[in-house]
């Protein structure tokens, strides 16, 4: 479901901004100032207006990608759930990446490193002490996830470089400082839950020395 969601959402990301800025993108009010503008001796005014209509028009399909992936990730806690022990399935997850994405032990790759998922907004910084299906003990030792504000640096940064290159294909050097500083740290904090939560999970699978151990693994 999840990557039907994203492959959809990319699809009509990079229809929107494959557009020419030159489409007639104005309902009757913007070509009105547009017609006034340009009698006034004005030739930008056009390219800006199309400029910012583009722009306002991606942040729909964002909020629908957001809400649909919100709903997939209720449908998975929903089928993952074990009414017997009323807790989160153990499920294994072969794959090294995926297991990382969903956030499972790096060493089993079954059991959840997170209590909660990641829509419980003041639930969503509680883990496992312990591995529930090996019982590894995630804080390697103390303070061991101090390391993670490294990996934390490199996502936020990541994040900060892509909606700051989207602002400047879309608006260039005319969307001024502002402009920029708005978007990008809208953009970090809404992300900040995910931020936190794969800091850590990405700092123990692909930095610390656990591996997997395929005898560990709930194959059932």
């Amino acid at each position: 479901m999840k990557n039907k969601v994203i492959v959809s959402f990319l699809i009509v990301f990079y229809f929107i901004i494959s557009l020419p800025f030159s489409s007639i993108a104005q309902c009757p009010m913007c070509k009105q100032s547009l017609a006034s503008a340009r009698a006034d001796g004005s030739t930008t005014v056009g390219n800006t207006l199309n400029n910012g209509i583009i722009y306002l028009f991606i942040f729909p399909y964002l909020l629908a990608m957001i809400l649909c992936f919100y709903t997939s990730e209720i449908s998975g806690l929903k089928r993952n759930y074990c009414k017997k022990t009323k807790t989160m399935c153990n499920q294994f997850e072969p794959n090294k990446l995926l297991a990382a994405t969903k956030g499972k032990c790096p060493q089993c790759q079954s059991g959840k490193m997170f209590k909660y998922s990641v829509i419980k907004l003041n639930k969503f910084t509680e883990m496992f002490v312990t591995c529930p299906f090996c019982g590894l003990r995630f804080e390697l030792e103390p303070g061991y996830f101090w390391g993670a504000m490294y990996v934390s640096y490199a996502i936020t940064t990541g994040i900060m470089l892509v909606v700051g290159a989207l602002v400047l294909v879309l608006f260039g050097a005319k969307a001024g400082f502002w402009g920029f500083i708005i978007p990008i740290f809208t953009v970090m904090f809404l992300s900040m839950p995910f931020t936190y939560r794969y800091a850590r999970i990405f700092y123990l699978h692909f930095f610390s020395p656990i591996r997997f151990n395929k005898e560990l693994a709930n194959k059932k």
